[in-house]
């Protein structure tokens, strides 16, 4: 959840896309990357430093933050990273949106309302 004044200022509405593992859109490509690989390359270019139960907890479970985006109404397709990675092709896992911006601030909006989710701003001190 980031600061903003409306749903449409913040910076998760904006991205690209995610890397995710196992998702439905990367399984209907053919996409064969696991877990485990994704896990041992982020561990050793790391050097091992990050929390690894985090960043294995946040890989077995990055497909359902893409299925919660699908379930609400956003499109993607796998597409290839801008960076140099090991990940991509057949070994991908970037998930390139395709909903414009305006529309997933009005998805969100009602997923908000769907779910009972409410925002409450808090009034500045001054």
């Amino acid at each position: 959840m980031e600061k903003a004044g409306n749903l449409a200022a913040v910076n998760g509405v904006k991205v690209s896309g995610p890397f995710a593992v196992n998702t439905p859109v990367l399984r209907e490509r053919g996409t064969t990357l696991t877990v485990n690989e994704v896990f041992q390359h982020v561990m050793n270019y790391t050097h091992w430093e990050p929390n690894s139960a985090l960043i294995r907890n946040y890989l077995e479970h990055s497909s359902e933050a893409v299925e919660n985006l699908l379930e609400i109404g956003y499109q993607f397709k796998e597409a290839n990273f801008r960076f140099k990675t090991p990940f991509v092709d057949e070994k991908g896992g970037f998930h390139l949106i395709l909903t414009d911006v305006d529309k997933r601030v009005r998805l969100w909006t009602e997923a908000y309302e769907k779910y009972g989710c409410s925002l409450i701003r808090q009034p500045k001190k001054f």
